[in-house]
C-alpha cells in the first residue's frame, strides 16, 4: 500500500497477519519472499482481542519509580 514516502507491506508470519513499514525504494512484489530487519526499538505489538498496545504496557510496568 503506497502512502506517499512510505510503503505498508502486509504479510503472513507463521499465520498471524501483520504489517509494517517500508520505504518507497522498496521494489518486492506481491507473494514475493523478502528478508526483513527489525528494528526493536520502534516495535509495537497489539493484542489482538482487546486493541492494547502490549510493549507500550510491558514498558509501562519496567517505568514505574523510574519517571524524573
Amino acid at each position: 500500500e503506497l502512502l506517499g514516502n512510505e510503503v505498508i507491506l502486509y504479510f503472513d508470519l507463521c499465520g498471524q497477519n501483520c504489517c509494517m513499514k517500508a520505504s518507497v525504494e522498496n521494489e518486492s512484489q506481491a507473494g514475493e519472499t523478502i528478508p526483513v530487519w527489525v528494528d526493536v526499538t520502534k516495535l509495537c505489538l497489539f493484542d489482538r482481542l482487546s486493541g492494547k498496545n502490549l510493549f507500550y504496557e510491558k514498558r509501562n510496568i519496567f517505568m514505574k519509580g523510574k519517571e524524573n
